[in-house]
This record gives C-alpha cells, sequence and structure tokens, in this order.
C-alpha cells in the first residue's frame, strides 16, 4: 500500500488533502466537502425510487394491453356528476329507480336491454390523458322499475 492510497480525499472531487486543509483542486474545506457528499447522497436516494417509479410506469404504459395502475386504480375511469363509492355501496336490491338515481344522480349512460330491463352505468372507460389503463364498472340492472343486480367490477378492454 502506497502513502498516496492512504491520505484522505475530497470528499467533493475526490483529490488527495490534508484533514485539517482545503483540498487544492477545488477550494473545499473539510465541512464544505462532507455537505456536497451529503448532497449526492441525499439526491442518489431520492432520484432511485422515482427513476423505478418512471421504469415501471412506463412498462405498464408500453405493454399495450391495458393493466389496472396498482397506485390509483380509477385512472381510467370517468365517473357521473355526484357519484360517489359509498353511495354506490349503499344502493340495495329492490330499490326503485328515482331512490337510485336520488343516491347517485343521474348515470353517465342509460343501455335499454331487449328483455325489458335497463343498464344505468355510473362509470366508463377513457379518463386518463395517455395510455389505456383498465377502468371500474359501476353498473345498476333495473328489471321493472326495481334494482335487480348490482354489478361492480374492473374491465380490462
Amino acid at each position: 500500500m502506497t502513502s498516496t492510497e492512504c491520505e484522505p480525499r475530497c470528499a467533493a472531487c475526490g483529490y488527495p488533502v490534508r484533514v485539517d486543509a482545503k483540498c487544492a483542486e477545488c477550494g473545499r474545506d473539510r465541512e464544505s466537502q462532507l455537505r456536497v457528499r451529503r448532497r449526492r447522497t441525499l439526491v442518489r436516494w431520492l432520484g432511485i425510487p422515482w427513476v423505478g417509479f418512471v421504469a415501471l410506469f412506463g412498462w405498464a404504459y408500453l405493454r399495450g394491453n391495458e393493466q389496472l395502475c396498482f397506485f390509483w386504480p380509477s385512472i381510467d375511469t370517468r365517473f357521473a356528476a355526484g357519484y360517489s363509492d359509498a353511495a354506490f355501496n349503499a344502493v340495495a336490491p329492490d330499490m326503485s329507480a328515482a331512490a337510485v338515481e336520488h343516491l347517485l344522480g343521474k348515470p353517465l349512460e342509460i343501455v335499454p336491454a331487449a328483455d325489458g330491463s335497463e343498464s344505468w352505468w355510473y362509470t366508463s372507460d377513457g379518463a386518463a390523458p395517455f395510455g389505456d389503463w383498465a377502468w371500474l364498472g359501476r353498473e345498476i340492472v333495473f328489471r321493472a322499475g326495481r334494482v335487480a343486480e348490482i354489478n361492480s367490477r374492473t374491465y380490462y378492454d
């Protein structure tokens, strides 16, 4: 081991320096060198999670098929005005259409079926400003003006 390998080095630039002196290369004293090192370490540790986040988000986006966004499941879901999950969960079978409308407001879409039933959709696809993600479907099916089915599921279309 040579004497240069044992010498202390500037924490900012790596140049050999005496402990009690300023660095001849960058001119920083020991306290300034340590501040630079701490700042670089902080940037490194804060930067790594963001790079991972962007990489994971980009990978899911570039795959081409709809994926559920695990940190924002409703990213691609459009909701009807006045909709809330709490109100949707309060809907019960055999409620009247007027009671549901009072609770949830007007649906985004009403789809009549051939058997005379109606599907009231309170959510739809296409809210994400980028990409095509899975969306949360919320549907209430009425038969003879009463709630027959309450459907809540994730659509990957």
